[in-house]
This record gives structure tokens, sequence and C-alpha cells, in this order.
């Protein structure tokens, strides 16, 4: 018996397992597009409130004028942070779909099927096995969209971070 293979009195526990495994990963994506949205929103928000302010302008002015201080450095740095933070946070929201073009699984491999009748045969006419092993595939698949999900949004909470706690360290000092 082949480790590709799973045992029939096998298959029922795996595909328990992949579709637990999907419906984890599916919910970890949509906890990372959650967490991009408020960072977004919360990044936006900043940026707005340092501009209604005019503290962007005063950083401008600093940039162009040449007089440079800690108030332009502590503006520049909340400026750079926020917005570096906010495009991370609309990359983490990009849908990326690497993976097979075709399949059973993925709705970007679905959708290649000419029909419905097409798909519906397909996935009638395949064993268990087989479909287990899509299920699998797919759930191997979610966890790499997962994973760049993360990283780039836990890169944009840490450049947002940095530029709030500029942003706060100016308004303080500016007061």
């Amino acid at each position: 018996m082949s480790s590709q293979n799973p045992a029939p009195e096998h298959l029922e526990a795996v595909n328990e397992f992949a579709g637990g495994a999907a419906q984890h990963l599916r919910d970890s994506i949509n906890l990372a597009d959650q967490k991009a949205g408020y960072l977004f929103a919360t990044a936006t928000a900043v940026l707005a409130y340092l501009h209604s302010t005019e503290a962007t302008k005063r950083w401008m002015d600093g940039l162009r004028g040449g007089q440079w201080g800690i108030a332009e450095t502590l503006i520049g740095i909340a400026v750079i942070g926020l917005v570096v933070g906010a495009i991370g946070s609309l990359f983490v929201v990009v849908p990326r779909t690497r993976g097979a073009a075709r399949g059973i699984v993925a709705s970007w491999a679905i959708a290649t099927f000419p029909t419905p009748e097409e798909y519906a045969n397909q996935v009638l006419a395949s064993d268990k096995t087989v479909l287990t092993r899509a299920m699998l595939e797919h759930c191997w698949i979610l966890s790499k969209i997962n994973g760049r999900k993360y990283l780039i949004v836990n890169i944009a909470i840490r450049f947002c971070f940095v530029g709030l706690v500029a942003a706060i360290l100016y308004l303080g000092f500016a007061r």
C-alpha cells in the first residue's frame, strides 16, 4: 500500500481532516483580510488627520525649504510609516491565485470548466481517493495564500505602528 493512496478505511478520517483544515485556513485568510481592512482604515484616518492639521504641509515645506527639525522628522516618519502600512494592507486583500489552473476544488480552477455539467461529470466520475487528494492539495494552496497574506499584514502592522508612534509624538510635541 502506497502512502499516496490511503487505505479506504482511513479515507473518511482524511476527508474529515481535509475539510477541517480547509475551513481553518479559510477562516485564517478571512482574519488576515479583516486585519488589513482595519489597518488600512486606521492608517488612512491618521493620515487624514495629520493632513487636516497641516502637519503634512509642514513636512513638505521642510523638505522644500531645507528647514528640518524634530517635528518634521516625526511627521516624515509618521507619513512614510502610515503610507507604507496602508499600501501593504491593500496588497493583503489583492487576490493572488497561484496553483493549478485546472482542478475540482479551487474556485479559479472550477471556473475553467466550459460548462457546469462538465464540472459535475468530472467530480462524479472521480473516486474517493481522487476527491480526497484534490481537497488536500487545495489545503496546501490555501496555506500558501495564508502565509503570504500574514507575511504582508505583519510588515504593514509594523510600519503602521512606527507611523502611529511618530504621529503621537509629533502631536504631543507640536502642542
